[in-house]
């Protein structure tokens, strides 16, 4: 089981094994999902390159930096970039 732990908009915050002593904000929820902590992760996935799991820093006078999103199952998703939330369209739930 994955222990999700949910925003007050009941967006993702973040996921865990287990709850244990977690300070709740306000507003903040958790909710229990069936998956294993591998499986709910693989529901979510950013890569930049073929690279997941890296923090991307890019400065204005870099390059373009295109971050991939896969997200099985799901024809848009919400991601929220510098703070503003942008719907992506997903072709067999992969977007760019």
């Amino acid at each position: 089981m994955t222990c999700v732990l949910l925003n007050s908009d009941g967006t993702i915050k973040s996921f865990m094994e287990r709850v244990v002593d977690l300070p709740l904000q306000p507003g903040e929820t958790v909710s229990i999902s069936p998956l294993t902590m591998a499986e709910y992760a693989q529901k979510f996935m950013l890569s930049c390159r073929g690279n997941t799991c890296q923090t991307v820093k890019a400065r204005i006078s870099d390059p373009s930096v295109v971050i991939d999103v896969n997200v099985p199952d799901c024809e848009t998703v919400g991601v929220s970039i510098n703070g503003e939330v942008q719907t992506l369209s997903l072709n067999h739930g992969a977007g760019s």
